[in-house]
């Protein structure tokens, strides 16, 4: 039963284009990814084709009841960017829609949410997968001098300051990781990750970090996997052991990869010590155990700025030389008939030898050493690269945490920052970002490409022109290099709320 003004259309792919059957001209479903109460406030987070009316329901036991209605790119819409999702309805499916953000106080939200869309000549699509609220939680960090090896950080532990941290999300539909957020630790060692949606998440120290020399990290490892869970803050402890690992193996993967096609995977080997190291590699399935699996395998020399040597077959052993990176590639190919969806993790273990030293050296024994490592492949469909983005913002003025929203006040500094990522085998040709200043607002001062990206970014307004202090309206990023399988960045600016 639905009580409401519209009428949903029977259910269609969502395609981007009208879909031209009865009772009328079809269009996409809108897509609701967030829904979640704050302070008496009902906060909806979503997808929809540009300009169109939406309708809200309430979805009780099958029963659609209307609640309120609202214009996409409206000014009740917050949020008047583009960006990607995957499709609820067939799955593996990219769609690149307009974004829409509304704020509804007192709205009481029992049920899930769900909404059909209504552009200007009466055209419905079908209801939109329903949403169930949540309230958000957060993620504390803690990176410290673990001097007492225990794993839990004592009153006189020094915490480590300025560390990046990468924030990444496994997308429930294609299993891959999305990035959310990145940042770095306070003077205490400390960073908080606000307004996480409950789900299951993936923080990592980034490696090769200055403020890191001579420290490994110490029994639990990095990354940390954690749940977050409504209204509780999920800890992600670092604690970090002086020393030079006797044998790092890095990093892990995770990538979808189209029928037909190969994927190659650069890894990382680092030893503390003159020796040689041999591979093995087995497949296993998504609970661990091991997976027959005829798929090919090839190993090839490396170097470690990521260029392959020539397709140089790796001879083993390896040699290693202590304190110096020696780089391989693993190619994988997925065959043709491989059905979307399906995944494999593809597990590498280094196996190298120590020197005997004490009771072993006197029965002739050496120490073995072995590190592994994990590249999970999710086969999808198309053998393009996909973008993927997620945006954040937080109130400079305030120095609140990042995240998908913030309270503000006018004359308060937000800055908003676009990561973008390329998680499928396929490389992007070509990448452009278009974001705009949100209404009220104006840029605090010229947008800047990011120091590491100077090179190969250019940031411009609609018209072509550079951005300025005052400036309302599109802000255009373009790159003159294409965004190669598995990388990911991040764009920001600076706005001033009128």
């Amino acid at each position: 039963m639905t009580h409401g003004h519209g009428l949903p259309d029977g259910p269609n792919h969502a395609t981007g284009n009208y879909d031209n059957h009865k009772p009328n001209r079809g269009i996409d479903a809108p897509y609701i990814n967030h829904v979640r109460q704050e302070n008496g406030v009902l906060i909806v987070e979503g997808f929809a084709m540009p300009k169109v009316k939406l309708e809200f329901y309430s979805v009780i036991n099958g029963e659609y009841r209307y609640l309120f209605e609202r214009i996409e790119g409206s000014n009740d819409d917050k949020d008047n960017g583009r960006a990607t999702y995957i499709d609820p309805v067939q799955g593996s499916k990219l769609i690149t829609q307009e974004q829409f953000r509304f704020t509804i106080p007192n709205m009481p939200l029992t049920g899930a949410l769900a909404a059909i869309a209504i552009d200007d000549h009466g055209n419905t699509s079908e209801f939109s997968v329903g949403t169930t609220g949540s309230v958000p939680g957060s993620i504390k960090t803690n990176i410290w001098q673990d001097q007492s090896r225990d794993g839990e950080r004592q009153a006189n532990e020094t915490g480590f300051q300025g560390i990046h941290v990468k924030l990444t999300k496994l997308d429930k539909v294609s299993g891959m990781p999305v990035l959310q957020r990145e940042d770095k630790t306070d003077a205490n060692g400390l960073l908080t990750f606000a307004d996480v949606l409950p789900g299951n998440y993936q923080v990592e120290v980034l490696p090769d970090q200055p403020g890191l020399k001579d420290w490994q990290p110490g029994a639990k490892g990095n990354p940390v996997e954690l749940t977050v869970a409504a209204g509780q803050e999920s800890p992600a402890m670092f604690g970090y052991v002086p020393g030079t690992p006797e044998l790092t193996l890095t990093p892990d993967y995770q990538r979808a990869v189209a029928p037909g096609l190969a994927t190659r995977f650069t890894h990382t080997l680092l030893s503390s010590m003159v020796g040689n190291a041999r591979l093995s590699y087995q497949w296993l399935d998504s609970s661990g155990r091991p997976l027959a699996l005829n798929w090919s395998i090839q190993l090839f020399e490396a170097d470690c700025d990521q260029a392959v040597k020539d397709n140089i077959q790796l001879s083993q052993p390896i040699r290693l030389e202590a304190g110096q990176n020696t780089c391989f590639d693993a190619t994988v190919f997925v065959p043709a008939e491989m059905p979307p969806g399906f995944r494999a993790t593809l597990e590498i273990t280094a196996q190298s030898t120590k020197a005997p030293a004490g009771i072993m050296a006197e029965h002739g024994q050496e120490e073995k050493i072995t590190r592994r490592i994990r590249d999970t492949i999710t086969v999808t469909t198309g053998s393009s690269g996909r973008l993927v983005l997620n945006k954040q913002v937080q109130n400079m003025s305030e120095s609140t945490g990042s995240s998908t929203a913030n309270q503000a006040s006018p004359g308060d500094m937000l800055r908003y920052t676009l990561f973008f990522s390329n998680p499928v085998a396929g490389p992007i040709q070509s990448l452009t970002l278009r974001d705009s200043t949100p209404p009220f607002t104006s840029l605090a001062s010229e947008v800047q490409c990011p120091e590491a990206l100077r090179e190969i970014c250019k940031v411009r307004t609609i018209d072509g022109k550079e951005t300025y202090q005052g400036y309302r309206g599109d802000i255009i990023w373009s790159f003159s290099e294409r965004l190669a399988p598995g990388a990911s960045g991040s764009v920001s600016y600076d706005v001033i709320i009128e």
